[in-house]
């Protein structure tokens, strides 16, 4: 039987893809089963942006395994030689580029521009979608461990294989960690926090002789955060500032945001009166009270804040008044020592 030139022409044509395919995939498996192993220690490598798409992105803690300096722009090598405790763990010595024919180590690690050497700080390891706000939440536990496995080949430049939590392979590490995460976060959100939040815009609202109630805006602004009131804007994270533990620093939280450390999430929810972005907000007091805080809010210098019990649902429920720092009970009663012949 003859087969024609065109033929085999067609036939190759065919095959060609999944012969690339194949030298692509025996490549990469000769790259990241080739080479010197290594054990090494990660860190995030940057907290407000840490899973990327489907992507951990971190960086190496060299500094750990000795004095590495210069980053990106270095020009040094890295002399890794294997520890008496554990030869999967490095010391490290930096060296010079020129030294690199005449160090005796057991892996060097080249500088250079490219993913695959050492002073490239920002990489990426593919994770599953599932696994990114249990991965995200574990970074920010201190107590976690992350290492990854390097090999290290003969042309001086690394290829990271498998991640690691606290010496378990990610996979297996998994569920534990998202146990304790769901665990974690569930406990979070069943703990109701009171914050103490400046307002605005006081207005009267209802006044009768049984009680007066005033609308008012919370200061957003004042938290450094522009909100449009009624529109399906993110959820809002709340963490204790450093002096009071009643006032927030408040930032946007991210989608689908696993608590991200917040002492409380503020949801965003436009049809629910009692969600963050519904304004205005309503509070009332009996009538004698009332008055008093109607005039109150009629003097510039008068300022004023709401306390706010932020539930399990993510929800704000007005607590207490204050106006210059005191309750507004207190307040009146100050007023009226002042006032008093």
């Amino acid at each position: 039987m003859i087969i024609s030139k065109n033929k085999i022409a067609y036939l190759l044509a065919l095959a060609l893809p999944f012969i690339v395919l194949g030298y692509i995939t025996l490549s990469n498996h000769h790259k990241h089963n080739s080479g010197e192993l290594w054990h090494v220690e990660i860190a995030g490598y940057d907290p407000r942006d840490l899973i990327h798409g489907r992507f951990l992105r971190y960086r190496i803690s060299w500094n750990e395994y000795g004095n590495v300096s210069g980053g990106k722009a270095s020009t040094d090598a890295l002399c890794l030689m294997r520890s008496a405790a554990d030869p999967r763990i490095p010391t490290i010595t930096q060296i010079k580029a020129d030294q690199t024919r005449t160090a005796r180590c057991d892996s060097l690690l080249n500088a250079g521009k490219a993913k695959d050497h050492w002073n490239i700080p920002l990489r990426q390891y593919y994770i599953p979608e599932e696994f990114a706000n249990t991965l995200d939440w574990a970074f920010g536990q201190t107590k976690n461990k992350f290492t990854v496995d390097l090999r290290i080949g003969g042309a001086g430049t690394l290829s990271v294989t498998d991640l690691y939590i606290n010496g378990e392979i990610m996979h297996k590490a998994m569920p534990a960690l998202k146990a304790a995460y769901n665990s974690a976060r569930s406990g979070e959100r069943n703990k109701p926090q009171t914050w103490r939040l400046k307002i605005k815009d006081i207005t009267p609202y209802y006044i009768s002789d049984v009680q007066n109630c005033i609308t008012y805006n919370i200061d957003w602004a004042h938290y450094g955060l522009e909100v449009a009131a009624y529109q399906n804007t993110p959820d809002l994270c709340l963490i204790p500032s450093p002096n009071d533990a009643r006032t927030p620093i408040i930032s946007i939280a991210a989608p689908d945001t696993n608590l991200q450390g917040c002492a409380s999430i503020a949801e965003s929810t436009p049809w629910n009166n009692n969600s963050w972005n519904r304004q205005p907000k309503t509070i009332c007091q009996s009538a004698q009270l009332g008055k008093f805080m109607i005039a109150q809010s009629k003097i510039n210098a008068a300022q004023f804040e709401v306390e706010n019990t932020i539930n399990n649902m993510g929800n704000f429920y007005s607590t207490e008044l204050f106006i210059n720092g005191q309750t507004l009970k207190d307040a009146m009663k100050n007023d009226a020592a002042h006032k008093a012949p």
